[in-house]
């Protein structure tokens, strides 16, 4: 079966997503059938292999389909018409693209940083410690929602030492806006496969701010959004 030409009234990882689950709940695909190659279906749907990937990124964060490497996408789940329309649809519409969100936090939360440390104190770091102690524990039981709230709460705490109320309240604004269920599953589907990293990353990151290393601090921090980016993003090995 084919697929359509995209119209452009939504965001386009919207309207391919929603194509792709149409498709599953028509019954052109079962558990276990492989889904055209990206190149197939950027041509079908006239638009960007990116776009493909941003909208095959979302379905497996929502354990619709799985990545296999050298091999494809593949459906890994059939959810029912009712599922479709009152949980799934909703999701993918009410929320920014994951990727465009970590990009955006990669792009302006170095600077954050740099204008954060000057002002912390020891106080400060002692709380930020607990917080990341927390934050650890929840993921080495797995509790992810939980971790995902206590990450918020460190990046927010950091966020409030900046004294420049322009760049504090665009910046919480920024995590206002993005604090969503798809991102939320995105994170959890990362943190899954890279616990250990993320908290190495970031205690890493706090030990830097500690140092005042304003560099070394700010690398980090980008090198913290571009994991659960590329990860996000990964590239659907042998879907040529």
């Amino acid at each position: 079966m084919g697929f359509e030409k995209v119209e452009e009234e939504k965001k386009v990882f919207i309207k391919v997503s929603e194509q792709i689950l149409r498709s599953i709940i028509e019954g052109n695909y079962e558990v276990g059938d492989r889904l055209p190659p990206e190149r197939e279906l950027a041509e079908q749907m006239g638009v960007s292999r990116n776009s493909i990937r941003e909208a095959l990124g979302t379905l497996q964060a929502l354990n619709i389909v799985s990545s296999h490497a050298g091999s494809g996408t593949y459906i890994e789940n059939l959810p029912d018409s009712k599922e479709l329309e009152a949980l799934i649809l909703p999701v993918i519409e009410e929320s920014e693209n994951p990727s465009v969100v970590f990009e955006a936090r990669k792009v302006f939360e170095p600077g954050v940083i740099e204008q954060a440390i000057p002002s912390l104190e020891d106080r400060d770091f002692g709380v930020l410690r607990q917080i990341l102690d927390d934050m650890e524990n929840y993921l080495d039981s797995g509790k992810y929602e939980e971790a995902y709230e206590v990450n918020a709460r460190f990046h927010l705490y950091i966020t409030n030492a900046v004294e420049n109320p322009i760049v504090k309240n665009s910046m919480s604004s920024l995590w206002k806006q993005t604090h969503n269920e798809l991102l939320r599953e995105a994170v959890a589907n990362y943190w899954k496969a890279n616990k250990e990293k993320a908290n190495e990353l970031h205690w890493q990151l706090l030990n830097a701010m500690e140092r005042k290393d304003v560099r070394a601090s700010k690398e980090l921090v980008r090198e913290h959004y571009e994991g659960p980016r590329k990860y996000f993003l990964k590239n659907y090995d042998g879907a040529e």
